[in-house]
């Protein structure tokens, strides 16, 4: 849900010594391996919940985009890229 909405790339990565399908954000929500949490959703219940995860990655890669935003707007008024 997150790649379609947001933007992300599938790739692998590494994760204490393993590898792992996961997700690198087109935003700079950073990687996420989805599918760990899930994993720990099944395993240790309600306290992993997948939609609040869901939401600090789309609350993560808005606020960074707005971050970007604002320093391409200081960039531009000060002559700087």
């Amino acid at each position: 849900m997150f790649r379609k909405n947001h933007g992300a790339t599938w790739g692998m990565i590494e994760l204490q010594g393993s590898t792992f399908p996961g997700l690198k954000a087109d935003g700079e929500a950073g990687l996420f391996w989805p599918w760990g949490k899930v994993q720990n959703r099944i395993i240790t219940g309600p306290e992993d919940n997948v939609w609040d995860y869901y939401q600090v990655l789309v609350t993560r890669n808005k606020s960074d985009d707005k971050s970007k935003n604002n320093r391409s707007l200081l960039g531009r008024l000060f002559g700087k890229s």
